[in-house]
């Protein structure tokens, strides 16, 4: 037991079990995402990450209806082909398997649940945090208007700031 999951004192259990830990779910989010975003570089933009966090979403649901299955886990073959069915070059998708296997190991699965947060959808700049449910995310764009690059939220119901509503 730790009451903190990041905090897992790697020391003391390897010198008690004798055997290397692997990665803890913080890390292997952190590593698929870093590894997401290098490979992609360019091709990485608001309607890939939209597009990959919805497909694995639902793939998520699925198992999920499923009560007997296992939870859903995704080796470097399967998420190469969410990212070609997201629209990311073959190149792309190769080179994403090879870092995926280097850094995870060849034939290594990791549970999606740790590759994606299935409860909301984050967009993030230095200045402004925006968070969406899943189901909602569609409600992002992002535009190029007079040269400058946008993130647009759609405005539709109602809208408050800090707790007072407006009126659009």
């Amino acid at each position: 037991y730790t009451k903190d999951a990041g905090d897992l004192h790697n020391d003391f259990l390897e010198g008690v079990f004798g055997a290397e830990l692997g990665l803890t779910a913080a890390q292997q989010k952190e590593t698929f995402q870093v590894i997401l975003q290098e490979t992609l570089a360019e091709e990485c933009g608001l309607n890939v990450a939209q597009a990959v966090h919805e497909t694995v979403c639902d793939m998520l649901e699925e198992r999920k209806a499923d009560k007997q299955a296992d939870p859903l886990v995704l080796g470097a073959e399967e998420m190469k082909n969410v990212l070609l069915d997201c629209g990311v070059s073959e190149e792309k998708a190769d080179t994403f398997k090879e870092k995926y296997d280097e850094s995870f190991g060849a034939d290594a699965a990791l549970p999606a649940v740790n590759m994606i947060s299935a409860k909301q959808f984050r967009v993030d700049t230095p200045s402004v945090s925006i968070r969406v449910s899943p189901e909602h995310r569609d409600l992002i764009e992002t535009r190029q208007i007079d040269g400058k690059y946008y993130i647009l939220v759609l405005a539709d119901g109602d809208v408050e700031v800090n707790g007072m509503k407006i009126s659009m």
